[in-house]
C-alpha cells in the first residue's frame, strides 16, 4: 500500500506459446468486489502515464544472458521468437526504481509478504533490485504439472515448427514470411504473447 492505495507488481517468465519471455507489470486498485462464495478480491488497472515506473529485467536461461529490457512503462516485457524453454530454466535480474523512499519500502515489505528474504534484495537510493527465480507466491488452481506437461509438449511442437520453416532465412522479416506462406496459423500464434504463460 503506498499513498492511500494498493498496488500490485508482477513479474512473469516462461514460455508463451513460440516465445520464450518475461514481463513486469505495474498497477494499482481500482475497486474491490465481494461476492460471496465467488470472489472477493482488488480489481487492478494499469499503472497510468503519471504513475509509470523506471524498469529493467534481463532474462538468463540456465544462467545465459538471452536479453535486457529497460524503460519507464507500466508493462515492460521482452520475448525470443522460436526459442523453447522450461520455467525452471529461467531466472530475471529485476531492477525497479520506486518515486521515493516510502513507495520503495512499501514493495520490499510486499516482496518480503511474498516469501523473499533480506538477502536476495538490494536497494540503492529508490531502486530494488531482487532475482526472480521461482514463484513464491500461490499460482492459479488451473495450473497442475499434467496440464503445463501438455502445454509445454505443444509449445516445444510450435517451436520446433518455427524453426524448421525458418531455418534457411536471415532476418526477421524473412522467417516472418516464410512463416505466414508455409503455415498462415502457426503465424497467428507469434502474435498471442503474453497470456499463457507457463
Amino acid at each position: 500500500e503506498y499513498q492511500g492505495r494498493k498496488w500490485m507488481i508482477s513479474v512473469w517468465k516462461g514460455q508463451y506459446d513460440l516465445v520464450t519471455g518475461g514481463e513486469i507489470g505495474v498497477y494499482y486498485d481500482l475497486f474491490e468486489v465481494n461476492i460471496p462464495g465467488v470472489f472477493s478480491g482488488t480489481f487492478y488497472k494499469a499503472a497510468d502515464d503519471d504513475n509509470l515506473l523506471n524498469m529493467s529485467f534481463t532474462l538468463k536461461k540456465n544462467g545465459k544472458v538471452m536479453f535486457t529490457r529497460t524503460d519507464r512503462h507500466w508493462w515492460l516485457t521482452g520475448f525470443k521468437l522460436g526459442e523453447f524453454s522450461q520455467p525452471w530454466e529461467l531466472t530475471m535480474d529485476v531492477a525497479i526504481e520506486f518515486a521515493d523512499w516510502m513507495m520503495r519500502d512499501a514493495f520490499i515489505s510486499g516482496l518480503m509478504d511474498a516469501g523473499y528474504t533480506e538477502d536476495r534484495i538490494s536497494v540503492m537510493g529508490n531502486t530494488v533490485f531482487f532475482e526472480f527465480d521461482k514463484p513464491l507466491t500461490p499460482q492459479p488452481l488451473t495450473r497442475t504439472i499434467v496440464t503445463d506437461a501438455i502445454i509445454q509438449k505443444k509449445n516445444e511442437y510450435l517451436c520446433n515448427l518455427y524453426r524448421q520453416f525458418t531455418e534457411s532465412y536471415r532476418t526477421i522479416d524473412e522467417k516472418l514470411s516464410a512463416v505466414f506462406e508455409q503455415s498462415p496459423e502457426l503465424y497467428r500464434h507469434i502474435f498471442i504473447v503474453g497470456g499463457n504463460n507457463t
